[in-house]
């Protein structure tokens, strides 16, 4: 007798087991996941650390977007949103818990011919074949939407970023060039004075000169207050106080080598690597595989 009770334990045992466990190809993609978000460009944010920008010299596109990246709190609650999609896969295909049940016989603890009987009963509840599956793949997949959604939250802040240092970038050269403008003509206006007082030229001159002289120091007004909001927005994207200072941006940028403006395949590219698009792919994989569990309830 117990040893049938031994067999008929093992075999529930083995089958529970066997149940439990979810398909090679899921323990690979959950197991690629983790070590994604374990990676160090996906890890936490920076945003407690000091002020990295302080004593920089230059200012490029590449380190600017590399802190609003790790210093925006933003990515990082996107970051944990995945994390906590990936924790509910081991919940998703593991079974229920198993019941323990004891219970003894009265009549037989009273009766002096028979010995005092117990039942212990072990229970545990197996889903229909197939159910387990389909609960890790609606878990992967909607891990899968929101790891696309991390993507699609870097992509963004990075081409923020990005735009903000060309505006940056694009002030710094046009004062540069407006006090260029305004050098030469203080010059010309001295010039002009100078053959006003011997005679040699009409006081025509000497007045067109300051208008041009007047309308480059208000277009250096303009173009200060342009400069400053550029920096301010790139403050804001480094979590930073919007009046503190920036270093000045380099003054030759970098060029790409290669230039692919081929319409057709920007557009394949497009398609192909948008994560906006692959976390609409992920959503839809957890709807249909919730559909089919729904078929099987």
């Amino acid at each position: 007798m117990l040893e049938r009770t031994a067999r008929v334990c093992a075999a529930a045992v083995a089958l529970s087991a066997g149940l439990a466990c979810a398909s090679a190809d899921q323990m690979e993609r959950y197991r690629a996941q983790r070590r994604e978000i374990a990676r160090p460009e996906v890890a936490a944010a920076t945003a407690g650390q000091g002020d990295l920008l302080a004593g920089a010299a230059l200012l490029s596109r590449t380190d600017l977007v590399s802190q609003v990246l790790s210093r925006n709190p933003g990515l990082e609650a996107s970051r944990s949103a995945w994390q906590a999609a990936l924790a509910r896969y081991p919940q998703a295909v593991s079974l229920p818990d198993p019941t323990l049940g004891y219970s003894v016989r009265p009549r037989s603890i009273s009766d002096r011919e028979v010995d005092p009987a117990h039942d212990v009963e072990l229970s545990q509840p197996l889903p229909f074949p197939g159910k387990l599956g389909l609960r890790g793949e609606i878990a992967l997949a909607s891990a899968d939407a929101a790891s696309e959604g991390v993507a699609a939250e870097r992509v963004r802040l990075a081409a923020l970023a990005s735009i903000a240092f060309d505006e940056y970038w694009l002030a710094d050269r046009a004062l540069e060039t407006n006090a260029q403008h305004l050098a030469f003509l203080e010059e010309l206006h001295a010039t002009a004075l100078a053959r006003y007082a011997a005679g040699t030229a009409s006081q025509l001159e000497v007045l067109e000169a300051e208008s041009e002289v007047a309308m480059l120091l208000h277009g250096e007004i303009e173009l200060a207050a342009g400069r400053r909001i550029a920096a301010e927005r790139i403050n804001l994207l480094l979590h930073r106080a919007p009046a503190l200072p920036l270093p000045p941006p380099a003054r030759e940028l970098a060029v790409p080598t290669e230039h692919d403006l081929d319409a057709d395949a920007l557009v394949e590219r497009a398609l192909a690597r948008r994560p906006e698009l692959r976390a609409r792919e992920a959503e839809t994989r957890a709807v249909r595989a919730a559909v089919a569990l729904a078929e099987r309830e």
